[in-house]
């Protein structure tokens, strides 16, 4: 987003996927792997335009070109796609079930089941 886009003709919708900030966690095992890999956009740290990509007001400057040629802009925000080390994750535990949660509620209605057990 932060160099000058030329646009073509005939494009009238844009999908902006992977601006959102990455997982920390993800960064730091990247490094530690030395890989020079672009990031998961499924493992976010943070629903916020990421630093690298010239942030929010590099967005809303990008966005506000689109639609000046007409162009409409679209983006996704699907809240589980959040690396384990989220703000969401840190800061708010209680919105999420960990796995010993999922698995203890998929044993017991395994139980209530006529395949599952306990019958």
């Amino acid at each position: 987003m932060k160099n000058s886009i030329s646009w073509p003709a005939g494009i009238y919708r844009l999908v902006a996927i992977g601006v959102w900030r990455e997982a920390l966690l993800q960064k730091e095992l990247k490094n530690y792997w030395r890989c020079r890999c672009s990031g998961s956009a499924y493992s976010l740290f943070d629903y916020q335009i990421a630093g690298d990509l010239g942030g929010e007001d590099a967005f809303q400057n990008f966005k506000s070109r689109a639609w000046r040629r007409g162009i409409r802009m679209a983006s996704d925000m699907v809240p589980n796609h959040l690396g384990i080390d989220s703000r969401w994750v840190t800061e708010h535990p209680d919105w999420f079930i960990s796995w010993t949660t999922a698995l203890s509620l998929l044993i017991v209605s395994m139980g209530r089941t006529s395949h599952g057990m306990g019958r």
